[in-house]
Order: C-alpha cells, then structure tokens, then sequence
C-alpha cells in the first residue's frame, strides 16, 4: 500500500514537468526582433528634421557616431532609448564645414539581438554663394560663436579661410594654410573650458600672415585700438611679428603702436594704429589688417576668440570738478582713459573679461590719482573703474577689493565740521566666461566710528550686465573723520571665495546736501579738533 501511494505522488508531478519544459521551449522561439522603416537618409547643409520607423518586440537604445566612432553631436534624437514600434525624430544641424559629413544612427535591442543602421549624410555648406553680409558699425565686434555642442555656429572654414556670417573674413596666408577650429581650446580650466575656442594653423615660415578684412558700416578713421585673441605665436616677443593696415589690401600702412601682450595663459592682445581722416575707410568698404610672421614656427598658431576694434581711449568724464562749496568729490576715473583694458559694453565674451597684466596681477592694481581716496584689488578700465578681480580661466581669485573716499579730508579743506551729503554713481557688472553675471552685492558703507549714517547703500542686484546705472546714496552727519567705502562682504568660505565679485565705478560725484556747518559759526564755534569725530557739544 504504501509503494502504491508512492507511485501516484510520482504520477501526479510528471505532467507539470513537462509543462516546465514546453514553457522554456517557447522562451526559446520568442527571440528579441528590430527593424527600421528606413536605411538612409540625405541632410541638406542646412539641417532638418526627420523621423525612422522602429517596429521590435523588446527594449532598444539609440546610438550615433561617425565612421571611427566619435560620437556625432549634429544629429539629435528626440528619445534615446524606448520599447515597441513607435516614431523617432532625429534633427540635423546646419553643417557649417566646406566639407559633406557622414554619421550612423544604431539602433539596437537591449540584448543586442538585433540591431539596425541609419546612414546620414549631410551637404556641405555652400560658400560660393553667400548671403551678403551685413557688415559691422562702431566699436567693431566678432567672437567665435558655438551652438550648444560647441561646434562652431557663426561661420565656415574652408581651406586657409574662415568666413564670418557678419562678413569678417580671416585668411591665413603661406604653403601650408589650411585652418581647423578647435573647442575647447586650451587645457585650462579642465572642465567646462568650452569658452576657450580658436581657430588653429601650423608650420608658419617668415613671411606668412593673418589676413583680416573686415566690412565697415560707417566711415572709419581716427585712433585706434586693434585687439584680438592668440596663443603660442610668440605674439609678446619682440619683433616676432609686424602689423599694417590697408584700405584695399595693396597699399599697406605700418601701425604706430607696439603690440602688448600678456604672458603665460593670457590671450589677450591690442595695438593701437590711426587712420588718418584723409585716408578713412568709408562706408561699404572694407578695412584690411595684416599682421606678419617675422620668422618660422613649426607649432600650431591659435587664433582665440575675436577680433575687437574701439577707440584707442576712451571719451573724458563730464563730471564738474571739486570746489570749496558744496562739490565735496568727483571722480570720472579720466586717469583710465587710455586704459588697456576692454569695454564691458562690447559683446566680446569671454576677452572682455580682460585686464592688463591679467595673469601678473600685480601690474594691474590701480593707484588712485588723487590723495582723497584709497583702492584694494582695483583695476583700471577705459574711463572707468573695476573693483575686485576674478580669473574664470585659471580660477585664480584676489579679495573682493574696495573703494574708499576719505569725505572727512574733504570736509576739513572745505571748512565744514559736519554735513549731510548726497551720493550719485554709476555702476554695473559684468557675464563671465560662463555666461553668469558676477555677484551683485554691491554695498556703499560708511566707516562706523564717526557717526555717518548711510541710506540706501545696499545696492545688491540691481546692477546691469554691460550697462551702467545711476544710483543715489544720502549720508548724514558726515565729519572730519567720515569715509565712504564701495565693496563687497568679504567671504571666508572657500567654495564663496572662488566666485567673481567684480562690479564697475564711474562717475562719483558727492554734494552737500543743504544741511553743514562750519568751525567759528556752528557746533562748538571752532574749540576742539573735529579731526578725530569727537562728540558735538
């Protein structure tokens, strides 16, 4: 009896075996399966849309690259991975190249089962026919401008030349000419360095040159500053290179200037030139500027960034000058005038960030011109001023830095124990390479032991990228021993510490404001020193 039991508990288990077998059997049959409405697909230069037919049972996943496996950033698909049959639109960048360019998209199941390629070839960009530039009006301005995979969006390099949307054309001249453009462009900062950008040539022999012509709007003649961007030429060797001009690219005139140029890993170069009036460039013409190897290179050339041309200094302020009566301070920084620096109202990047000596700091530091005031960390601009410094290419950073006026010096030259006092200034602050405004935390404060009271000094955000403001400041009981600081709170934490503090000054104009007196009619009819902010009695 009991082996009879044991036999039909057997039994009974041998059907759901086999059931287990046919159930992996089927498994087997059900194999992963992939296959695409399309293998190929022609893209004109300028780009498009369109969309590949995905029919398959399992998960896939998109990828994109070129013959050797570099990825291809021109092409963009809307989804990268999903299951089933479904649509996918894949869009095209406009191709910027003089050259066709070949990509291909797999798409492939998730257990690699199947699998299928869509060929895209895209045009080149046609150069022969151009859309007639536009031309530049004054100050001229002309950056490298990338899309956002960091390929070069605003112009076309073919052969020795790279032709700008706007109509600068720069040209390299010699036997071995050909350009490349390269992003980014330097090793430093190692990460998010895409703002470091150039176009690149090798093999320079005595005699071969950059060739810039640039379309003018408006008449153009006067003194001038040329700056440009450049790495690994010996640009700040002396005679490695000569600068000309010309009106018609055969008649060539010497610049006046000398080229300055910062070392190490700063890019920044100017020269100033004249043209004079008699010779101006006009209008729907063009300005040529050449600028001549002296001797052979065989290292590749870097020309970074843009071109930029303004005026050789900027206009004077029109600020009135100090007085005995109620004009305590002015200041329209007319000492900067002729400042190497560029204009942060020019749209130039990641160059207007420039000052001189940028990378030797201590070449820039501003020494105020008169004895009414004192700077920390200041750095001159073209008629202007900028407090605080900050590197984004090495990520370098000084203090925040400040600006003082000594008011009470003032007040004893002008006879006044006491006064309340009016403020006005321009200020403004800057993008950096990032394309982020420096922090706005502009604060005007008074010293805190002689007894001026400041109202509205927190400026904080309301400054402007590249455009100045007017603000208005009231300080009351202002004496002999009161000062003014521009800054901003000094930060200790080292993550706060390596951020641009930078802010801009122009245009400091303080006034008596109706309320003052004076040693021998007010306070203490002239007894005591008021040098030292002692009490009124």
């Amino acid at each position: 009896m009991k082996n009879f039991y044991l036999f039909m508990i057997t039994l009974a288990f041998v059907p759901l075996a086999f059931t287990a077998c046919d159930d992996s059997e089927n498994k087997t049959e059900t194999e992963a399966t992939l296959s695409l409405s399309t293998e190929g697909y022609s893209a004109v230069s300028e780009g498009g849309d369109f969309s590949v037919g995905i029919t398959s049972n399992s998960y896939w996943d998109i990828s994109i690259a070129d013959s050797v496996g570099i990825a291809a950033t021109w092409i963009t698909p809307e989804e990268t991975s999903g299951s089933g049959n479904t649509e996918v639109s894949f869009t095209v960048k406009a191709n910027t190249e003089s050259v066709k360019r070949t990509a291909f998209i797999t798409i492939a199941t998730a257990s690699g089962e199947a699998s299928g390629v869509v060929k895209v070839m895209q045009a080149a960009a046609d150069i022969s026919n151009p859309v007639k530039p536009e031309g530049y009006s004054f100050p001229i301005c002309e950056m490298l401008e990338t899309d956002e995979s960091h390929n070069l969006s605003n112009a076309v390099i073919s052969g020795n030349k790279c032709t700008f949307t706007k109509g600068l054309v720069i040209e390299r001249s010699g036997s071995d000419a050909s350009l490349s453009f390269l992003c980014p462009a330097h090793t430093s900062p190692k990460a998010n360095g895409w703002f470091q950008r150039a176009v690149t040539a090798v093999n320079w022999a005595a005699g071969d040159s950059w060739i810039l012509a640039i379309p003018v709007k408006e008449d153009l003649s006067g003194d001038l500053r040329f700056c440009f961007g450049s790495r690994k030429d010996k640009m700040a060797t002396s005679g490695e290179w000569t600068f000309e001009w010309s009106k018609d690219s055969t008649d060539w005139n010497a610049f006046s200037g000398t080229i300055t140029a910062a070392v190490s890993d700063a890019m920044w170069k100017h020269i100033d030139f004249n043209i004079p009036d008699a010779d101006k460039i006009q209008a729907g013409n063009k300005l040529y500027i050449k600028f001549t190897k002296t001797a052979e290179q065989a290292t590749v050339a870097y020309f970074s960034h843009g071109i930029c041309i303004t005026k050789s200094s900027a206009d004077k302020s029109s600020v009135p000058a100090m007085d005995n009566s109620d004009i305590v301070y002015s200041n329209g920084f007319d000492d900067l005038v002729a400042a190497n620096a560029q204009y942060i109202e020019v749209p130039m990047g990641f160059m207007r960030s420039w000052t001189t000596g940028y990378s030797t700091k201590t070449g820039s530091n501003y020494v105020p011109a008169d004895k009414y005031t004192t700077a920390v960390q200041c750095y001159g601009r073209p008629g202007y001023l900028q407090v605080s410094y900050a590197d984004e290419s090495v990520f370098s950073r000084d203090r925040a830095g400040s600006y003082t006026v000594n008011v009470g010096d003032r007040l004893k030259e002008m006879g006044y124990t006491k006064a309340d006092l009016v403020l006005t200034f321009k200020a403004a602050t800057i993008k950096n390479a990032y394309g982020e405004n420096s922090l706005q935390d502009l604060t005007v404060s008074a010293d805190g032991t002689s007894g001026a009271v400041v109202t509205g000094g927190e400026v904080g955000n309301s400054l402007e990228d590249g455009t100045f403001k007017t603000f208005t400041v009231k300080i009351s009981g202002a004496t002999q021993s009161t000062s003014i600081t521009f800054g901003t709170v000094e930060k200790t934490d080292v993550e706060d510490y390596q951020k641009d503090y930078r802010f801009f000054l122009d245009d400091i104009l303080i006034k008596t404001d109706g309320n003052t007196e004076s040693n021998g009619s007010k306070g203490n009819g002239g007894v005591g020193d008021y040098g030292e902010g002692n009490n009124w009695k």
